[in-house]
């Protein structure tokens, strides 16, 4: 059993993540996984590793559908009114 302080080898880490060779690889280019390099090895503290899992488990996942638009778009609102004054104030407001 390895102790939360202990490092585990990339062997190690593959197998306590369920993930192959080529997952933790890409995790640790893009910078998402903790990890220290040891030479030409890498090493991962197994506390870390379980607060990273942790913090990608509380993390919602949400696709953009098709009546939802992806969060960096900008939003608008149709509003129809006849009254000239009603419209010029809301068309202000809303830049």
């Amino acid at each position: 059993m390895v102790d939360d302080n202990e490092f585990l080898t990339m062997e190690e880490a593959l197998g306590y993540l369920h993930v192959n060779l080529s997952t933790v690889d890409r995790l640790i280019k893009a910078g998402k996984i903790p990890g220290v390099r040891v030479g030409c090895q890498w090493r991962f503290r197994k506390r870390d590793v379980d607060n990273w899992l942790e913090s990608q488990r509380s993390q919602p996942i949400a696709a953009p559908t098709a009546s939802a638009p992806a969060t960096n778009a900008r939003k608008r609102v149709l509003i129809v009114d006849d009254e000239e004054t009603m419209r010029d104030m809301l068309s202000n407001a809303c830049g």
